[in-house]
């Protein structure tokens, strides 16, 4: 009887019909050599276990396992063996009537049959995995077609590997964008809000914009229960102005079938252009403008280019003064109709000096599409209104603690440009100290409290002894050795005390912003409790020290604003966060994202009266968000001909609805008072839990998008700037959304 295995095998050598070889295999595998073998070794009375190059062979006896050796064009060997079995020789005779089958060529070795027989992997799949390579380690797209990785993967394979052509991998990478684009649209579709990020990054004299996405899990299983997308990082051409923007926004909600009705906030930062796009185009359209808004903010140009502002051309003419009706921004003419509507249209033939079309046609009809764009509220972000106030906290400062502090910032200043520009003093600085100083970035939010940071737990400032301190006895070598440090000047007991109290009150600050910054675990409503342990945190502070006292007044100034006519204090950052210390309606969505934070609940509130007006909000919510009574207020009003038999029902419905009025007040207080902290706690308050998901989808801040480009900057690298902005974009997005490919 034939083994298992000896079966398998017999069958696979006399299968000489030639099948059609799989279009996938034949491109990666050549096919196999044959030999001719005799039928002795075919496993009904011998096993082959390897043959090699020069026709030797090594095979096992089916009977009694002996192993025996010989040679394809000389059996004889394996023949004499059978004498042994007596009867057993006569039935080998009769079966070798035919003399020879064919096989595949084998090698020496088990472990090189196996391989030999397994399937070849096709060259989609290689590509696929390569490009999750490239993708992955932001390579560039040449790797698939590195000799060198063809010679590794046959390494490890052990057979031939054809990797795919450049066109076959740029197809794959298409293919699983398009595959992660659908995946990510029906993730969205299935939410009830989201949240927006975006900011615009330049680089090498390009720009995009980058827009991320984010909303909860419904589950709340764990504390992070956000999810996080990017929607798109789009280049953008010419100047950002915020109409540019608010196309771009419009695209990418379209392409992505967003609902804006689902959109609770789009968080910005305080750049003019972004806040007017806000004004113009938002649905909110009177949130946060008057008193953070930022005409010197953020990076996108904006002058001259508002629809709503008369601004006078080359030849000195406004063009507003002629025709009020037709505006000219670049190769785009935009015209308001009788109700004051802008559209965007193409004309042909213009009269520029007269500023009116030779043409009716698309004037105020015809086939000219209306410049409506909706876009949802804006939510400018604390992370970057907090970096603004700690840069310029300086420069509200007295004037005596304003001239210290700069006599510090510059001495620091000095010693940060020396370190970090001369690869000697680098050295020198590792040498002594152990580490690199860190410099201040103005892109980097908590820069520069981090480095003057160091610089205070470097020195162990409380002994306050200058001569021995590290830092001086770095600028002493550094004078020795380094011709262009002369001017270095060593820190003194004043500079001391001085970086001492501005590291610990605006410790909070760093502290607050680095909490706002978050992704996962951070929302907006961690603003208000993380404002109140600020303003807490500063306010606890103790010192003897009349620069610590000067620096402590003028962050509380800033915080809660109090003494706004003081001087030189009298800035647009006195008092910036003052009104979200008012438990009153203009603070609504706020108080409730707080308040419906397990973590918080209404213990981030101080006083019995603001806890009240807080608790009111809260319960008001819970009523819209239930729907579900009656909206009387009064007996319903009978006519003459209606009997009043059933008036009564009327008076049972009213307490009714008193009752139900009851019930959601109870809930509040029984959530307000329940001692868990953790976010599954809401699912026995299903009300609160609405109201959980409709405020605290939006984030505190707009840290999600600027991490993005930071890992923007390892894929254009100065070795692939030539890289398309497709392809760009493609490879970025598919680095952050993997798990949305469906393979």
């Amino acid at each position: 009887m034939l083994t298992r295995r000896g079966k398998r095998i017999y069958e696979y050598l006399t299968n000489t019909n030639e099948e059609e070889p799989n279009s996938e295999s034949s491109e990666c595998v050549p096919p196999p050599k044959k030999k001719k073998v005799p039928k002795i070794l075919d496993g009904q009375f011998y096993e082959i276990i390897s043959i090699d190059e020069e026709d030797r062979v090594i095979a096992k006896c089916t009977e009694c396992l002996e192993i025996k050796k010989g040679n394809l064009k000389s059996t004889g060997n394996f023949k004499t063996h059978y004498k042994i079995h007596g009867s057993r020789l006569k039935d080998l005779d009769e079966y070798l009537k035919n003399k020879t089958f064919v096989m595949p060529e084998t090698s020496n070795s088990k472990q090189s049959d196996i391989r030999d027989v397994l399937p070849a992997v096709s060259t989609d799949k290689i590509s696929s995995k390569l490009l999750d390579l490239v993708v992955d380690g932001n390579l560039s797209f040449n790797v698939a077609q590195l000799p060198s990785l063809q010679a590794l993967l046959e390494t490890v394979s052990g057979r031939k590997i054809m990797l795919p052509s450049r066109r076959k991998f740029m197809s794959t990478l298409n293919e699983k964008f398009q595959s992660m684009k659908t995946g990510l649209k029906e993730l969205l579709a299935q939410q009830l809000y989201l949240c927006i990020t975006c900011d615009v990054w330049s680089s090498r004299g390009q720009s995009y914009l980058g827009v991320t996405v984010h909303f909860l899990d419904e589950s709340l299983e764990s504390n992070n229960h956000r999810q996080s997308h990017v929607l798109a990082f789009k280049r953008l051409f010419g100047r950002q102005t915020y109409i540019q923007l608010a196309q771009k926004l419009d695209e990418i909600f379209e392409d992505y079938n967003i609902d804006i009705e689902k959109v609770t906030n789009i968080v910005t930062d305080g750049g003019s252009a972004f806040c007017k796009m806000f004004r113009k185009f938002g649905t909110d359209p009177d949130a946060e403008i008057s008193e953070d808004y930022d005409e010197d903010d953020g990076d996108c140009d904006d002058d001259s280019d508002d629809l709503h502002r008369n601004e006078p051309d080359g030849d000195g003419t406004n063009s507003e003064t002629q025709n009020p009706n037709i505006i000219s921004l670049g190769d785009t003419v935009y015209m308001r109709n009788e109700t004051g509507e802008l559209f965007a249209s193409d004309i042909l033939d213009f009269d520029s000096q007269n500023q009116t079309p030779t043409s009716s046609e698309g004037y105020f009809g015809g086939n000219s599409p209306q410049l409506q764009i909706t876009l949802p509220p804006q939510r400018r972000c604390f992370s970057h209104m907090l970096n603004l106030v700690s840069n310029s906290f300086d420069e509200l400062l007295p004037p005596l603690a304003k001239e210290a502090m700069n006599a510090v910032y510059e001495k620091l200043r000095s010693l940060w440009n020396k370190t970090h520009r001369s690869s000697h003093s680098k050295s020198i600085c590792k040498q002594i100290l152990g580490c690199v100083l860190r410099t201040p970035c103005e892109t980097r939010w908590n820069s520069k409290f981090d480095a003057i940071a160091q610089i205070h737990d470097i020195n162990k400032l409380e002994t306050v002894q200058p001569e021995g301190t590290k830092v001086n006895v770095l600028i002493s070598q550094l004078r020795k050795e380094v011709k262009s440090a002369a001017l270095l000047q060593n820190l003194t007991s004043t500079d001391i005390v001085v970086i001492a109290e501005y590291v610990k009150v605006m410790g909070p600050v760093a502290r607050a912003l680095d909490v706002l910054q978050g992704e996962h675990n951070c929302s907006q409503g961690f603003i208000l409790p993380v404002l109140t342990s600020m303003k807490h945190a500063i306010e606890e502070y103790r010192t003897n020290s009349p620069i610590g006292s000067d620096f402590k007044a003028t962050m509380l100034k800033v915080i809660v604003g109090s003494d706004r006519n003081h001087g030189e204090l009298n800035s647009k950052n006195i008092g910036r966060f003052e009104k979200y210390f008012e438990f009153t309606e203009q603070n609504k969505e706020l108080i409730l994202a707080s308040l419906t934070v397990p973590k918080f609940k209404a213990d981030f509130i101080c006083s019995d009266e603001d806890f009240m007006s807080a608790k009111r909000l809260l319960v008001a919510e819970c009523n819209k968000f239930i729907d579900v009574r009656p909206t009387l207020t009064a007996e319903p009003e009978l006519n003459e001909e209606q009997d009043d038999f059933f008036v009564s029902f009327a008076s049972r419905r009213l307490a009714r609805s008193t009752s139900l009025e009851s019930e959601i007040d109870s809930e509040v207080s029984r959530y307000l008072a329940d001692p868990e902290g953790n976010y599954s706690m809401l699912n026995k308050y299903p009300t609160i839990r609405s109201i959980y998901f409709r405020y605290n989808t939006t984030l505190s801040s707009s840290g999600a998008v600027e991490r993005l480009f930071s890992q923007s900057l390892l894929i254009f690298t100065p070795r692939r700037n030539r890289i398309s902005d497709e392809h760009f974009e493609q490879s970025l997005l598919l680095k952050y959304n993997r798990k949305l490919i469906k393979e």
